[in-house]
């Protein structure tokens, strides 16, 4: 399993803002060059070598959540190599769980994974094969390749907007909370508020809390600022309030600078998700739905039965750090500091709210056509559903 390690601290912050804003469309990037680094080789994964594809399935228990016993495919007696782009920041957990607990390799899957930006940069690589699959944000940049005939399919939900507070608020300027300026999302009206591009999932997220108030996205002074320049934004007062994601979320509530004007923003939405070559899904599907059951117990493995709610004593187990930590590099208490992200064990994507984000970017003229693309366009769900019939549904 060759797998490259990521080290700064600041990137793995950068990281997280890129992919969790809906990395928009623009000029490819090919994925940089692989490094070898020491395979995992988990207690778990070497129960038993593998069968050949015809053999009788051995049975594997299912993840934490997951239901009854069931009977898993047997893996081929060479491992198949599945090719994976991933920022692998924190949004990213049950990808290093998968490789680091042997749930790849005991699915008899060589998951080689590639850095990259977001899941925008290698649609073109998703549309040759050269790349299998990739965790991107839900974006325009996605939609429109669909729509110019690329063959690439949403096959689950990654990141899911937690069902109580979110990884993602609403935040205003401490002062004019205090002086109570600002006390309810309806005193944004003309107010400048900050997202990090103007046609992200953030964007969307904003414009659905202030359309509970009666309210659009066109009723606020809308300024686009990265992630990191939000908080000195705040500070200084050259914006009202931003649209912002952790760790800068933490650092801007902990320094004083910011009060939380809405916690809960989209609770239950899908923000990033699992985007397959259409080369892949056609020509080694056993290789995809192996790869779905892998990904599912990894799922399950830091995170409880229901979908967008965070189980912090089993995300933060101390063997989970210690592999959060080969590959961010952000001390234990910075990880438990941050609001955690959340899955669904199930892996069910969320098709209404996918066609419902389609929609909203067209209105904002972020897509290239104007007829929507109909859902089986989009999702492909018989991977995902393949994993919860072998594991057993984690929801009963």
């Amino acid at each position: 399993m060759r797998i490259r390690r990521y080290g700064p601290t600041l990137l793995g912050w950068l990281m997280v803002g890129l992919l969790l804003a809906g990395c928009q469309g623009g000029a490819s990037t090919a994925p940089a060059a692989k490094a070898s680094a020491p395979e995992a080789a988990p207690a778990a994964a070497q129960a038993a070598a593998p069968a050949a594809d015809s053999a009788p399935a051995a049975p594997v228990a299912a993840g934490p959540a997951g239901g009854a016993t069931a009977s898993v495919p047997a893996a081929p007696r060479e491992p198949d190599v599945v090719k994976m782009a991933d920022t692998m920041a924190f949004v990213s957990a049950p990808v290093m769980i998968a490789v680091e607990k042997g749930f790849f390799q005991e699915q008899g899957i060589d998951l080689q994974i590639e850095p990259t930006a977001g899941g925008a940069d290698v649609i073109p690589q998703l549309a040759t094969g050269e790349i299998d699959v990739t965790h991107g944000g839900i974006s325009p940049a996605m939609f429109n390749a669909i729509a110019r005939g690329v063959e690439i399919r949403v096959i689950g939900p990654m990141n899911i907007i937690p069902q109580g507070t979110g990884s993602t608020q609403l935040l205003i300027r401490k002062e004019a909370a205090d002086r109570g300026e600002i006390r309810t999302p309806a005193d944004l009206r003309g107010k400048r508020i900050a997202v990090n591009t103007s046609g992200s999932l953030v964007s969307w997220q904003l414009d659905k809390v202030l359309e509970r108030e009666g309210m659009s996205i066109q009723d606020v002074d809308r300024v686009v600022i990265p992630f990191p320049d939000m908080v000195p934004a705040l500070a200084n007062g050259s914006i009202d309030g931003a649209m912002i994601i952790e760790p800068f979320l933490s650092r801007s509530l902990n320094d004083g600078i910011a009060s939380a004007l809405v916690t809960r923003t989209t609770p239950g939405a899908m923000t990033t998700s699992l985007i397959a070559s259409g080369k892949w899904l056609q020509e080694r599907p056993d290789s995809a739905r192996r790869y779905m059951v892998a990904m599912m117990k990894a799922i399950r493995d830091i995170q409880g039965s229901q979908k967008g709610v965070a189980d912090p004593e089993r995300l933060f187990r101390p063997e989970n750090i210690a592999i959060y930590q080969k590959y961010i590099n952000m001390p234990e208490a910075f990880l438990r500091a941050q609001i955690p992200n959340t899955y669904d064990p199930d892996l069910e994507t969320p098709i209404d709210t996918l066609m419902e984000q389609q929609a909203w970017f067209e209105r904002g003229g972020q897509l290239t056509y104007t007829d929507l693309l109909p859902p089986e366009r989009v999702v492909d769900d018989s991977f995902a559903r393949y994993a919860r019939e072998t594991l057993g549904p984690a929801r009963q």
